[in-house]
């Protein structure tokens, strides 16, 4: 039986590329157009075009960010190398939902047992940086525009100890409401 759960925690990024590519053409456009009228202008034009440019790449990169869920182990993919990991199931013995300081719900799976300070941090640098692996703890974060229902399960059947249950059915009962 081949169990394999594919999950894309920043999908909803994938939703802002037309706007920052339409913006971003403008404005290089528009800045060429302005060159011969040398001014403040052109610059603020050329910033917002490489600022929608950066925006672009950044949201595309983590629009493709994957984490499947095997039988035996969980496998991160993303554009670079470096980022891409994988762990047996046996090594990921704790299990954490966690908000970040802007209220996110986040994923916290980790080898070692986290105190709760140590697991909003987690979340907080998974906040910051849209990684997944940090410091060999795996900060997945949950869409409210996706069903995670697959992942609870996931989580409840091959991780040992978990603290997903209080936190997980307060968050359903505000979704479905």
């Amino acid at each position: 039986m081949n169990d394999i759960t594919i999950y894309r925690p920043y999908k909803v990024h994938a939703w802002t590329l037309p706007f920052t590519v339409t913006v971003g053409v403008f404005a290089f456009v528009a800045t060429g157009y302005c060159v011969p009228y040398w001014g403040y202008n052109v610059l603020i034009l050329a910033v917002i075009g490489i600022v929608c440019a950066w925006l672009t790449k950044v949201f595309y990169d983590t629009s493709n960010l994957t984490v499947i869920f095997e039988q035996h182990g969980l496998r991160t993919i993303a554009s670079r190398y470096d980022d891409c990991r994988y762990v047996l199931w046996e090594e990921l013995l704790y299990a954490y939902y966690v908000r970040s300081y802007k209220r996110h719900l986040f994923l916290v799976l980790s080898s070692n047992a986290l105190s709760p300070k140590e697991a909003k941090r987690f979340a907080n640098r998974g906040a910051n940086s849209s990684r997944i692996c940090i410091d060999s703890v795996f900060v997945i974060y949950i869409d409210i525009f996706q069903d995670t229902s697959q992942l609870r399960e996931l989580i409840e059947n091959h991780v040992v100890e978990s603290d997903l249950s209080r936190v997980f059915f307060h968050v359903t009962s505000k979704i479905q409401t």
